[in-house]
């Protein structure tokens, strides 16, 4: 974007990329060939001037479509990003049922939603008539992985359970038996679940908008997992259900997440007194791998952003004595704003 402007922030669309604040046009690989005044602002041509937008680098994962700014400084693929989660999102979701897609916004920092879906502590106190309605979970029930940076809760599995479902992702042969949630550093969350016999597919996705507001961004279909027939009984009560699921799903989604995300708004005001890291027990164990990733890679970019080379702003350039000024220093000053 020139001078931080958002250009485009629809979901979806086509046509012309037009900045709203000057007006600068840009084609389709992102170079501004239409600049108002260009010559009497910068002393050259929009093409001399050679201002272009950040390129984003694109990968799918299945049928889920991933960007990142392009950056010498990362050159590592979406699937070794991803490691073991990579043929698992693959066998999630399928072209099939078109997902339904819901956004809510919440009164707090992101990082309060991600957590609370770390937490498998709160069951009871937030959630009481659904995952907390049979108490706290034993020691036996809970069974957590951690991959790269990601982590995953598995309920009630062995210490090769993540191993083998990767396998059984990659040759296409998984069937799920339980509930499990997988969060992807740093905002997504992918999880399988099971209603009336049938099983559903959710992702969800924090998107911070400020330091106290965030969009959290959902999507939910059928998964393409065989269904649980255990004799007759199951499949009359999967027959039932089934024409009534594609609204007793979404309800129940959007009940746990408007719980959730009360709690996080109520934690909201006293954010700036946190200092440190929180007391964390056994079933809060993936904040602390979230925290510890969170810390490397802010570590990271700071020392990325002290290798940038510095430049002010354009209006450092001033034209002397009513000389337009030079293109060398005009490009290298526009290039680092767009």
């Amino acid at each position: 974007m020139h001078r931080f402007y958002p250009l485009r922030t629809a979901d979806k669309g086509n046509g012309r990329i037009r900045c709203g604040f000057h007006h600068w046009q840009y084609n389709k690989d992102g170079l501004a060939v239409g600049i108002p005044k260009c010559q009497d602002m910068f002393g050259m041509t929009p093409r001399e001037l050679n201002a272009r937008l950040t390129p984003i680098e694109i990968a799918t994962c299945g049928i889920l479509i991933f960007g990142r700014f392009a950056s010498p400084e990362h050159q590592e693929t979406l699937e070794a990003y991803l490691g073991d989660g990579f043929p698992i999102l693959q066998a999630m979701w399928d072209l099939q049922h078109a997902p339904y897609a819901a956004s809510t916004a919440i009164a707090a920092n992101w990082k309060f939603g991600l957590h609370i879906s770390l937490d498998d502590y709160h069951l009871v106190a937030v959630h009481p008539s659904t995952f907390g309605k049979n108490g706290y979970l034993g020691a036996d029930a809970v069974r957590y992985f951690r991959f790269g940076t990601h982590s995953a809760y598995f309920h009630g599995a062995d210490d090769n359970a993540l191993a083998n479902m990767v396998s059984d992702c990659r040759q296409g042969c998984y069937q799920p038996s339980d509930y499990r949630i997988f969060q992807f550093f740093p905002n997504l969350v992918a999880v399988h679940f099971e209603a009336a016999r049938n099983w559903f597919v959710l992702i969800q996705q924090y998107v911070p908008l400020a330091a106290d507001r965030t969009l959290l961004r959902s999507w939910f279909c059928p998964a393409p997992f065989r269904p649980i027939e255990r004799g007759m009984a199951h499949r009359l009560l999967r027959t039932a259900a089934a024409p009534w699921l594609p609204l007793i799903v979404p309800f129940y989604m959007r009940r746990i997440t408007n719980e959730d995300n009360a709690i996080c708004e109520q934690m909201q005001p006293q954010a700036r007194q946190i200092r440190g890291r929180p007391i964390l027990g056994r079933h809060e164990e993936r904040i602390s791998w979230f925290e510890d990733s969170f810390s490397f890679f802010r570590n990271t970019m700071e020392q990325i952003a002290l290798r940038w080379p510095r430049h002010g702003p354009l209006s450092a350039t001033a034209p002397r004595r009513g000389r337009p000024a030079s293109r060398s220093r005009a490009r290298r000053h526009t290039s680092r704003r767009d």
